[in-house]
């Protein structure tokens, strides 16, 4: 629930987030920009939102990559400011869910260090949006340890993770690790939000994507022959739709095709064929327009509530995350029109 102290700030918050809204890239021009090629798509982000750190990075980055960068540096200072411009009950949101990210970076570390990989690819891959700045993570990358880098990450402690990196030690996966990461992320996140006023949509939206995340892990280990126990070892039991007994009956399905059928029947299928879409990418993509729409949906209902923040940050996400896939498939020669189907817009 939004405090009394912090309503009076709410209407400039919303009245700088609409504006904020309004500068995002118009569903009708990523059309445009998928018949341009790499130099194009720059000069057409050196003309937008993008266009300061464009030109900032424009010293240091070329071509792909200085697209990339550019996307990633405006990323943190949107929502840099979408802090700032935001009172405290907010801000608490935003960061409770954009703390997803301070996990997810974890990871990257982790994989890095388990991988031995080149440091600066890593770092490339760092998404420094959440609560924790890019070279905090390359101090737990520069540990050389994944242990020591779970320890003073600031994001798990050592309780938590004791158990999973013992687990680890003895199978060498790191899916271990990553599967405890994950479910620590989805705690943090509820955490502290309660089940009304503002913070429902909040609140319901994190559900959402609980189970979301937990039909695609169904898919994707059914597609790799996981057994129902071991499928269950990666499941999130607080989801807004499916219940522990659900996805029990869920994960035993002996085939995709009777997986999918049994998908279709769910609370999502109303919005989401599965049996249609079948490939695992085609799914995550169906789920998360569906998620984006919800959330849109919201917002217009609720033009005063924090659904209208939550929106602009799952917006704006997509939006990079639509610029990225269009300038990878120039880079790589993929058909535009395979791109456009795997884009998100509302």
């Amino acid at each position: 629930m939004i405090k009394s102290g912090s309503e009076s700030k709410m209407p400039y918050t919303f009245a700088r987030v609409s504006a904020m809204r309004s500068k995002l890239i118009d569903k009708a021009e990523y059309h445009k920009l998928l018949k341009m090629d790499l130099n194009s798509i720059t000069r057409y982000l050196q003309e937008s939102e993008y266009k300061d750190s464009i030109t900032e990075l424009s010293t240091r980055f070329s071509g792909i990559e200085l697209i990339d960068q550019a996307l990633r540096q405006n990323t943190v200072r949107t929502f840099d400011k979408l802090r700032k411009i935001s009172p405290p009950d907010v801000v608490k949101m935003i960061n409770q869910y954009l703390c997803r990210w301070d996990y997810h970076n974890l990871k990257v570390v982790l994989r890095g260090l388990y991988s031995n990989a080149d440091k600066k690819e890593v770092m490339d891959l760092i998404e420094a949006i959440g609560n924790f700045n890019k070279s905090h993570f390359e101090k737990l990358l520069n540990t050389g340890s994944i242990w020591d880098a779970l320890v003073q990450s600031r994001i798990v402690s050592e309780k938590q993770i004791k158990e999973a990196y013992e687990e680890f030690k003895r199978t060498n996966k790191l899916i271990e690790l990553e599967n405890k990461i994950d479910h620590l992320s989805f705690e943090q996140s509820l955490c502290g939000s309660v089940q009304r006023g503002h913070n429902n949509v909040f609140r319901n939206f994190l559900l959402r994507d609980i189970d979301i995340i937990n039909i695609q892990n169904l898919i994707r280990f059914k597609k790799e022959g996981l057994q129902p126990a071991e499928i269950m070892k990666y499941m999130i039991i607080k989801g807004r739709r499916l219940n522990k007994k659900e996805l029990e009956e869920l994960a035993k399905k002996d085939t995709m095709e009777n997986l999918l059928e049994a998908l279709n029947k769910t609370y999502y299928g109303k919005f989401v064929n599965f049996i249609e879409y079948g490939k695992y990418i085609d799914v995550e993509l169906a789920l998360q327009n569906f998620n984006l729409k919800n959330a849109s949906l919201r917002s217009h209902q609720n033009p005063l509530s924090i659904a209208t923040v939550l929106s602009f940050m799952i917006s704006k996400i997509i939006e990079v995350r639509n610029l990225r896939s269009i300038v990878k498939s120039k880079h790589l020669g993929v058909d535009e029109d395979f791109v456009e189907k795997k884009l998100l817009i509302v």
